[in-house]
C-alpha cells in the first residue's frame, strides 16, 4: 500500500510558542505573504510549557487579516 501526496500551494506559518504558532495555506509558491490564502481562515495554536516541554493546550481559527498583520508586517 502506499499513499500519494498532492500538494496544491505552499504550507506557512509564524508566531512563535510564547505567543502562538499560526499556520495557513496560500494557493501558490511565490510566498507566504503575496499568495492567494487557501480556506476560509488559518489556526493558531496556544501552548504552555510545562517542565522543560511546550504542550498545546488549545487551537482556535484565525482569520486572513489578523495573519497578514501578526505573519506580513
Amino acid at each position: 500500500m502506499f499513499f500519494l501526496n498532492f500538494s496544491f500551494g505552499k504550507n506557512c506559518d509564524c508566531g512563535n510558542f510564547e505567543t502562538g504558532l499560526i499556520k495557513y495555506s496560500v494557493e501558490d509558491e511565490t510566498g507566504c505573504c503575496s499568495g492567494s490564502f487557501i480556506g476560509e481562515n488559518g489556526m493558531i495554536g496556544f501552548y504552555e510549557q510545562s517542565e522543560s516541554a511546550w504542550m498545546l493546550v488549545d487551537v482556535e481559527p484565525i482569520s486572513f487579516s489578523s495573519i497578514t498583520e501578526q505573519c506580513c508586517s
